[in-house]
């Protein structure tokens, strides 16, 4: 089943709408947030599992249903889990566009705890962000670090090891049990992508529209690739030794994983803010036209690509 979430609900590719009249936020697997707080299972029945004022992002983890919500909070189970008051310079905390901070993103790691993305910007001229560390168990803050820059993306967490990028131009490493770096990697331009990590290699965007592999042990640059003329926003996707990514600018390409060069690309005139998903021999993106499109793979490993249908969602940036 492939879903495409829209501003006007959630549709299954070939099979029609699953929830009209409500404007997704954030699409899970069989799960969605609606504009207004609706946490809805879409299948089967839609049921409400959950209704949070200005709820940002969820998870659904190990431990239960956890809503990320402005004001940098966690709610679970209808109460509060974590409020991060007690970060240094909370009471300072705002957006780049002068409201609270919000929580832009939920990832759980296999031991249970969640890595949560807090968006903040202080009255400190450093602009302090802080990537939070929230326990599923208890709810209770471990650790937080603070960037130099905005953090926009979903942190990828991978054997002990969180991964992610940062408006200071930066991606970390950072060890998952206390917070610690591991190493840092500046980029020559802002990093908003959010990463995919293989055995061996981090693949992020940067705002510039290039994608860069770099190694997973050192942070050290493998290659770089420019695939677009601005910024990749969301995560690339790895199948097969093959890297694809969309940039804003209406650039598709796929990459080859071991060396960065281009194997095939496509372009139009909207913006491809949206990770793309590859399933059975198709990669599949949506475009801010309202089209979801589709790409047949070909040859050796998919390392070929044709159009293969357009099909209109009335979506926008919407992953499949």
């Amino acid at each position: 089943m492939i879903l495409v979430g829209t501003e006007h609900g959630v549709s299954e590719l070939d099979g029609g709408p699953l929830l009209t009249g409500r404007r997704v936020v954030w699409l899970g697997a069989r799960s969605v947030l609606t504009h207004g707080g609706d946490v809805i299972e879409i299948a089967p029945g839609d049921r409400t599992l959950t209704h949070v004022d200005d709820a940002t992002c969820f998870a659904r983890t190990q431990r239960g249903l956890f809503v990320g919500i402005a004001r940098a909070h966690l709610v679970r189970d209808g109460g509060v889990g974590e409020s991060f008051d007690g970060v240094p310079g909370r009471d300072h905390w705002y957006t780049p566009w002068g409201g609270p901070p919000d929580t832009r993103s939920i990832a759980e790691a296999a031991d249970g705890s969640l890595h949560v993305n807090v968006h903040v910007r202080g009255i400190d001229p450093r602009r302090l962000r802080h990537a939070a560390l929230a326990h599923a168990a208890t709810g209770l803050r471990v650790w937080h670090f603070k960037t130099g820059g905005a953090i926009f993306s979903t942190a990828a967490v991978v054997d002990g090891v969180v991964y992610f990028g940062s408006e200071d131009h930066s991606v970390y490493a950072l060890r998952a049990s206390d917070g610690s770096l591991l190493w840092k990697r500046v980029l020559p331009n802002f990093v908003q992508s959010s990463p995919a990590v293989t055995t061996d290699t981090v693949y992020i965007g940067e705002e510039d529209g290039y994608l860069v592999a770099l190694d997973r042990s050192t942070g050290a640059i493998e290659w770089r690739t420019k695939i677009g003329r601005y910024i990749v926003l969301e995560s690339p996707v790895y199948a097969n030794g093959v890297v694809y990514a969309a940039s804003q600018q209406g650039g598709f390409a796929a990459l080859d994983a071991a060396t960065g060069e281009r194997l095939w690309s496509w372009r139009n005139k909207k913006v491809l803010g949206a990770s793309p998903a590859v399933i059975d021999g198709t990669a599949y993106f949506a475009s801010s036209d309202g089209y979801l499109y589709a790409f047949r793979l070909a040859g050796r490993e998919g390392r070929g690509g044709s159009h293969l249908v357009e099909r209109r969602a009335e979506s926008r940036r919407a992953s499949p």
